[in-house]
């Protein structure tokens, strides 16, 4: 029994550990209202090695899940190592290189793997649809099931198999509006504004081309001109941007997977509140 003359020690010992904060465990993704986090995966490209590539990205994945990350993105055409550059490589063994979605062989290992870490995972590969080829990024969900896809629209004519898209879609997630762009997307002023205009807060830009110097500043500007988070992630570089145009992490040569907690306060700062569209008429031309 206690000692009656403790009790109220006792009682304000308990009283100090009950009004302590809970603390969420390493790994938890248990975050506070409007904070997400949010990781790029850099997974080096080995074309035509799907398997190889496969492999690293999940190894990457599970890192990042570890680590509390609520969504993962990896670069552009990271399952097939973007073969698509390969001069060499014929139509037939491209299609051999491509997924259909939702059912290909790689596609459903990424969705078990969604739904395995409890995770969004942002994907850049080959896509075919039909006796169509598209450089395609797909959002499968948590529960394993594609909720989002965008197909790349503004290619350097480096892409001769692919049919291009022709839409920048904003897709409802449980925690923020994302939409996507692909690599040579985001050198055109209008993919990230019209984005941002259908209520994109983040915008995900998987890419396998440039990266550094003339890129960084191309990156910042489209975060900062439309007041959004952007994560651009390559084979050898990633970065994190908030809304105002800082670099909140980026890739420097150690660990392949880069890392922040977004705060979506932040987005729709900037110019682009001060935009007026009935000026701008002639862009449509």
């Amino acid at each position: 029994m206690v000692d009656p003359q403790l009790l109220p020690r006792v009682a304000g010992v308990l009283i100090v550990v009950l009004s302590m904060p809970c603390l969420s465990p390493v790994g938890a993704k248990a975050e506070k209202a409007g904070m997400i986090r949010a990781a790029g995966l850099v997974v080096q490209k080995l074309p035509r090695e799907r398997e190889k590539n496969y492999a690293e990205f999940e190894r990457l994945a599970r890192e990042a899940a570890k680590q509390g990350a609520r969504i993962v993105c990896t670069p552009e055409g990271f399952l097939e190592g973007y073969a698509i550059s390969d001069r060499g490589l014929s139509l037939d063994r491209y299609r051999d290189l491509c997924e259909e979605v939702p059912d290909g062989k790689y596609v459903r290992h990424i969705r078990n793997l969604a739904r395995e870490l409890d995770i969004y995972i942002v994907a850049g590969l080959a896509e075919k649809d039909g006796k169509r080829q598209y450089n395609t990024s797909i959002i499968v969900s948590p529960s394993g099931e594609i909720v989002g896809k965008h197909r790349k629209v503004h290619n350097a004519n480096d892409e001769p198999y692919n049919t291009t898209g022709a839409t920048f879609s904003v897709f409802k997630l449980p925690f923020a509006k994302v939409g996507m762009m692909i690599c040579f997307d985001r050198q055109m002023p209008e993919s990230a504004r019209l984005l941002a205009t259908k209520g994109a807060q983040i915008i995900f830009t998987p890419s396998s081309g440039m990266h550094g110097g003339i890129n960084d500043t191309m990156m910042i500007t489209r975060a900062y001109e439309n007041g959004v988070y952007v994560l651009f992630v390559h084979p050898e570089d990633c970065l994190i941007i908030n809304p105002h145009g800082d670099i909140i992490a980026r890739y420097k040569g150690d660990s392949r997977v880069v890392i922040a907690d977004l705060d979506l306060s932040l987005v729709g700062d900037g110019p682009i509140s001060g935009r007026k569209p009935e000026v701008y008429r002639d862009l449509a031309k």
